[in-house]
């Protein structure tokens, strides 16, 4: 089959899921895994024929896409800052968004010597795996309740040549785990918690519904900012005085997170907004 007739397949057959740019985003990546050729290389080869292996892989690699199923999934992998990580259904896919958070995180750690850092509901560990790689010096540790998304995580710091002290364990516990019940020494405390709202739900795409780990995405609709309380009393009984916690944040929440954290004893408490002009971070300071 010409690759021509195989991107044309992928704008038709995907055409209720995605935009023809997208449904043209995924043909590249797929091309790019299957024929080993960037974007500018596999354009090129758009008038060529290829052979009947790589194009039954397209073709499966198509039928998954149809399913909805994320195309960071079906080839394991995602690119965070500059990073490749695997990623797959135990961990959430690393998101632009989250990549800001850690850029306002490295303008604060830039001036700190030796940094500590805390990372709370790691995940795939993308962003304590982006710290480490960026201050090789810096002690970082991350948590998350879910062993299968520890395990990921491990793997990718390993694949980044990154130290990482990783920990299983639920935020929403009352109980303190080691790594925090000695006194305050964090620099930092940085979380990517869920913050999805269950009436949200109706307005995502099924790529996320029904392929992303649920525990990581949702909050009980009469509690939302369940896991930002319980960040900041950890945050605050972790961090040395003047050390940051950031967050990223819910749009529809900011300003009861803004009030939340203020309430909680932070001061210098700012919301900042992400490239789209949507308030998606959060600071507060410990006096």
């Amino acid at each position: 089959m010409i690759l021509r007739e195989i991107r044309r397949s992928y704008r038709e057959e995907l055409n209720a899921l995605y935009a023809e740019t997208e449904a043209d985003a995924l043909f590249y990546w797929a091309a790019e895994e299957i024929l080993n050729k960037k974007r500018v290389d596999a354009v090129a080869c758009l008038p060529l024929a290829c052979g009947r292996h790589e194009e039954e892989r397209f073709l499966s690699v198509l039928a998954r896409l149809k399913t909805a199923e994320p195309i960071q999934y079906i080839f394991q992998k995602a690119f965070f800052d500059g990073l490749e990580l695997e990623v797959n259904p135990s961990v959430l896919i690393p998101r632009g968004e989250t990549e800001e958070l850690v850029q306002w995180a490295k303008e604060y750690l830039k001036e700190k010597e030796n940094p500590l850092v805390l990372d709370l509901c790691t995940g795939s560990g993308a962003i304590a795996i982006a710290l480490s790689a960026a201050f090789p010096s810096a002690c970082v540790h991350a948590c998350d309740i879910s062993s299968q998304a520890l395990r990921t995580a491990g793997e990718n710091a390993r694949r980044c040549g990154v130290e990482v002290d990783f920990f299983c364990w639920d935020v929403l516990s009352p109980a303190l785990p080691p790594a925090l019940s000695d006194k305050a020494v964090f620099d930092l405390v940085i979380a990517n918690p869920p913050y999805v709202l269950p009436a949200e739900r109706e307005r995502m795409r099924p790529n996320v519904l029904d392929y992303e780990p649920s525990l990581a995405l949702f909050v009980p609709e009469d509690d939302p900012l369940l896991f930002y309380r319980r960040i900041a009393a950890i945050a605050i009984g972790s961090l040395k005085p003047e050390g940051w916690l950031l967050a990223e944040i819910n749009e529809a929440l900011s300003e009861r997170n803004e009030a939340l954290w203020g309430a909680c004893g932070f001061k210098g408490v700012e919301i900042r907004r992400d490239i789209h002009g949507k308030p998606r971070m959060i600071r507060g300071i410990k006096p």
